[in-house]
């Protein structure tokens, strides 16, 4: 069952990143616990502290990566982020924000703005969708 945005924004709160939450939805189905996933998710909070890549599409292409076989990876990796720029605009978590978070001052404005909290939950909802869809189709 896909997370409500009141669940993710509480995911956050609870100090989860973007990365987490969207490797931690699919935890069970790939055999780990979220603790496991949590792990593996860690250093992708904030476009890997850099403000790049998105931490919603990094979870989604762990999840890819585990999920299909590697000769389909590529494939459904290319897919998935052609799908989540032209829903959400960006693959970047700058872009996404408009902060970088590789700057202290701006990650300091992205959490007093309250942006951190109240956008997010929708790339994190754009990446579980989009890839509910794509790991249907591979079966």
């Amino acid at each position: 069952m896909k997370p409500t945005r009141t669940e993710i924004m509480q995911e956050f709160l609870n100090g989860r990143n973007c990365a987490q939450v969207v490797l931690g939805h699919y935890a069970d189905a790939l055999g780990y616990d979220q603790e496991e996933t949590d792990r593996m998710a860690a250093c992708f909070a904030g476009g890997m502290f850099v403000g790049s890549t998105c931490g919603a599409v990094t979870g989604a292409l762990i999840a890819i990566g585990l999920s299909v076989p590697p000769e389909k990876a590529r494939e459904t990796a290319v897919a998935f982020q052609k799908q989540f720029q032209a829903r959400c605009g960006s693959c970047l978590c700058r872009e996404l924000l408009g902060y970088d978070l590789s700057d202290p001052a701006q990650e300091q404005a992205a959490r007093d703005s309250g942006k951190l909290i109240d956008y997010c939950p929708t790339p994190v909802l754009a990446a579980i969708e989009i890839l509910d869809t794509l790991l249907d189709a591979e079966g």
